[in-house]
């Protein structure tokens, strides 16, 4: 049983973004990768901590998020709900790190 996968409205202009810069063309390719494991039933990712999730749960109304990394320097967050996956967010490791709080070496 796979996922439905659903983009949050908040966050389609990071992907216009991503397909409209030819550098982060090869992030795409592997965003596309990242959601069709999804949608294909493959859970991948680590839980984030309740406290953590603090951010993502105002905006997006979620209980729990999952990080996945998408290729080295990229992550994908999202949310299982029942049956859909919903993707809340993509963004690079520095950004990651300065989301949840982690010290980038």
């Amino acid at each position: 049983m796979g996922y439905s996968v659903v983009i949050h409205p908040k966050i389609l202009h990071l992907f216009t973004r991503l397909e409209s810069r030819h550098r982060e063309h090869e992030v795409r390719e592997h965003l596309e990768k990242a959601l069709s494991k999804l949608e294909s039933g493959e859970f991948h990712g680590e839980h984030e901590r309740k406290y953590q999730l603090l951010h993502f749960e105002k905006e997006f109304n979620v209980d729990n998020l999952w990080v996945m990394r998408i290729d080295g320097n990229w992550r994908l967050l999202y949310s299982i709900q029942g049956n859909t996956a919903v993707v809340v967010g993509v963004m690079d490791h520095k950004d990651y790190d300065d989301v949840f709080g982690y010290k980038t070496s």
